[in-house]
């Protein structure tokens, strides 16, 4: 793929100081000797060669070659989740002289996973296993309760007792969210909507018959 040196940055990475050099004292290419590349949140990243090279003349034509820990050629330049947790070699050409620099990608995944949090009103009788909803980027994430309790409601004609659960996610890489809490607030069942049971009394004959 080829690039012009004042296309612009995409995504963060962090730089390590060293540098690998091109062949040609006269048109000297330097590359980082490693970065480091944070997966986004569609799980991917996509690699610049102003982000490969440490410094690269306005108006240069360069030509940037991503590959695998197999040594297969990335498509685009595009780091995906089959990259992750491996190094990606890249490799820098200069078009016009063939001058070229190489350095290492670390492919990291930085990203919490996202979670919410909701308030739900059920009566005393209803299922209180609610949990909030959480994904990740790149991985399965799991939930994690930080703190539970519940408060009984005073004076309220609607509300008896509200529980409250705090949870945080996390993925498979040890990514923790910020936590929210859970409220399940516990609701005075209607006494009309309650459905009693038949009454069985001799005097209406309609007592329980009991046999041996």
């Amino acid at each position: 793929m080829k690039y012009t040196a004042y296309s612009f940055l995409l995504g963060a990475f962090a730089l390590l100081p060293q540098v690998l050099w091109g062949i040609d004292k006269n048109n000297t290419l330097a590359c980082h000797e490693t970065i480091n590349v944070a997966l986004n949140s569609r799980c991917e990243a996509s690699v610049d060669v102003n982000d490969v090279l440490t410094d690269a003349p306005f108006s240069t034509d360069f030509t940037l070659e991503l590959r695998d820990h197999h040594g297969d050629l990335i498509a685009d330049n595009i780091l995906r989740r089959e990259h992750l947790w491996t190094t990606v070699m890249a490799k820098v050409i200069q078009d016009n002289n063939g001058n070229s620099c190489w350095g290492n990608i670390e492919v990291e995944d930085k990203m919490a996973p996202v979670i919410s949090c909701s308030v739900f009103e059920v009566e005393c009788v209803a299922d209180m296993n609610f949990e909030p909803t959480h994904s990740d980027n790149c991985s399965e994430s799991e939930l994690i309760v930080l703190d539970d309790y519940s408060e009984k409601v005073i004076c309220d004609n609607f509300i008896q007792r509200i529980k409250y659960t705090e949870y945080a996610a996390v993925d498979e890489h040890g990514n923790i969210s910020m936590p929210c809490v859970q409220e399940v607030r516990i609701l005075i069942p209607d006494i009309s909507s309650i459905v009693f049971p038949p009454s069985y009394e001799l005097m209406n004959s309609s007592n329980l018959t009991c046999t041996n």
